[in-house]
């Protein structure tokens, strides 16, 4: 009963937040598929789990939640190339194809409910729900959890990943730029496949020792990170589609640089990042360096991985950390916190500066003042 009632709750704020993601005045298209989503993942909820209450009004409504369950990571999908992919256009002539799994089900379901009448329908269901499954109903059992959901969580995995190495390449930051909260509900919603996978599917044809309770769980996980995309859908600009780089069309092709070229090229990056170290700005961006070196967006970002082996994020974030060394040894700054002195040093997020700075020290922040000051006392006491 008390997990029927979390629930009641977890599914009700997901209507609401469907609700208000289609009230926003600046909707774009992600927030629409997001609403869509959140009031796909209500309605399978409440066919479900509140199906012994329905049935006598529309028979067999568990099957209808299993149909309707081909559309939960298709549409998150689609929303994961909508705030990801600038140019992405929602179009059901374009995408009708993602459709056809859904429609197969459809059609497989009402072919075979079609010539029973309601107890009959009842029966079928019951009969289901105590693991006596027909071959058709296999067919949609497992090409769900078995085939479209897996297919598509890969599909947006690929997605995530390929904007993870984009942001790297173009920006010395991730704040505004990062998809890392999807990241975060991408494994809520592998866990939660995994977890109907485990309690569902094996549990009813091999695993049979398994709680009941397992897959109202799974629901409530799933409540949970329904709940966990729509807040930060409604917190995020939706998303960071209008950051991508506008890069110089002059250098939309790749070309082949003479060795002199390069040479010249990169003494002029390098003495530009000593002079006006540019990395001390937040949000500097390659398109913005690019510009102001005169080096075409390609050819520079070519020289930094190709002849420093590095990617953009960890070029200009390597001057923030030797920035950092040089204000830890500045007087002047004795009175800063660490995470000051990182400020100080173009760092605007405390996790980013000690991810960056072990990575290129092998020591946190921390370690290495305690390190310097250790030395310094020794050295005081020497003399």
């Amino acid at each position: 009963m008390l997990i029927q009632v979390l629930i009641t709750v977890g599914i009700s704020q997901a209507l609401v937040l469907s609700l208000l993601l289609c009230l926003k005045k600046d909707r774009k298209v992600a927030d629409m598929i997001l609403a869509m989503e959140l009031s796909l993942m209500f309605v399978i909820a409440l066919l479900y789990n509140y199906r012994h209450e329905l049935m006598p009004f529309i028979p067999a409504i568990p099957l209808y939640a299993y149909v309707l369950g081909y559309l939960g990571a298709l549409l998150f999908y689609f929303y994961v190339r909508a705030v990801s992919e600038p140019d992405f256009e929602w179009s059901w002539k374009k995408h009708i194809g993602h459709l056809i799994p859904f429609v197969i089900a459809l059609l497989v379901l009402a072919v075979n409910l079609f010539p029973l009448n309601g107890a009959e329908r009842i029966s079928l269901c019951e009969q289901i729900m105590n693991n006596t499954h027909p071959v058709w109903f296999d067919a949609i059992y497992y090409g769900l959890f078995l085939g479209a959901f897996p297919y598509y969580l890969y599909k947006t995995y690929l997605l995530l990943r390929q904007h993870d190495e984009y942001i790297l390449t173009k920006f010395s930051y991730l704040e505004d730029v990062s998809l890392e909260w999807l990241n975060r509900f991408f494994w809520i919603e592998l866990t939660t496949w995994s977890a109907f996978v485990l309690f569902d599917v094996l549990g009813n044809y091999w695993l049979s020792i398994l709680p009941t309770s397992g897959l109202q769980l799974s629901f409530i996980v799933l409540m949970l990170g329904i709940l966990y995309l729509g807040v930060y859908g409604l917190r995020e600009h939706p998303v960071f589609v209008d950051q991508r780089v506008e890069e110089n069309p002059e250098s939309a092709t790749p070309q082949g640089m003479a060795p002199e070229k390069i040479k010249a090229y990169l003494e002029a990056l390098r003495n530009y990042m000593v002079k006006e170290k540019p990395f001390l700005e937040s949000k500097i961006s390659i398109a913005e360096l690019s510009h102001r070196t005169h080096i075409p967006v390609n050819q520079l970002s070519k020289i930094i991985n190709e002849q420093l082996g590095m990617n953009f994020f960890d070029f200009i974030n390597s001057y923030r950390v030797e920035e950092f060394k040089q204000l830890v040894h500045d007087n002047r700054f004795e009175h800063f916190t660490l995470l000051g002195l990182a400020f100080e040093a173009g760092f605007n997020s405390k996790s980013t500066f000690n991810a960056i700075f072990k990575k290129f020290t092998k020591q946190t922040p921390s370690e290495y003042v305690r390190e310097l000051r250790s030395f310094k006392i020794a050295g005081r006491s020497l003399s």
